[in-house]
């Protein structure tokens, strides 16, 4: 059984690999890491990751090179981690992913459909989560 919560005592809840996997444990779904990663990708229910190649703009443009890698040098000399974030539905629930380049996953839930309030509070929630 998927928990879809947003919310607890402290706050929005930030799922990443981790902590699904002390859920599933719980449950007695899973019994370790990769099994919880093999019952991720089975269930479907995150969006398949994007990278820099598949970035389109407004216009369906690919983004032009010099800006993404003067962006990307400047993230890497503050040490910046660098996010993709999308926004997806899972039976019925809305949600929001983002992954970086090392592979690192995290995801949030929204009891409603997204606002500008909402969708701002997510993505600082998403930002500043340090697993």
């Amino acid at each position: 059984m998927i928990n879809y919560s947003s919310q607890n005592d402290h706050g929005r809840i930030i799922w990443d690999t981790s902590s699904l996997d002390a859920e599933l444990q719980t449950q007695g779904i899973s019994n370790n890491r990769k099994a919880t990663d093999r019952w991720l990708e089975q269930q479907q229910i995150l969006p398949a990751t994007v990278e820099l190649d598949d970035l389109r703009d407004e216009q369906g443009k690919a983004l032009k090179p010099q800006v993404v890698e003067q962006l990307l040098s400047i993230a890497k000399k503050k040490r910046q981690n660098v996010l993709f974030i999308q926004g997806f539905e899972h039976d019925g629930h809305t949600g929001l992913f983002a992954h970086d380049a090392k592979g690192s996953r995290r995801w949030l839930w929204n009891d409603t459909p997204w606002t500008t309030d909402s969708l701002t509070a997510a993505l600082a929630a998403l930002v500043s989560y340090n697993g």
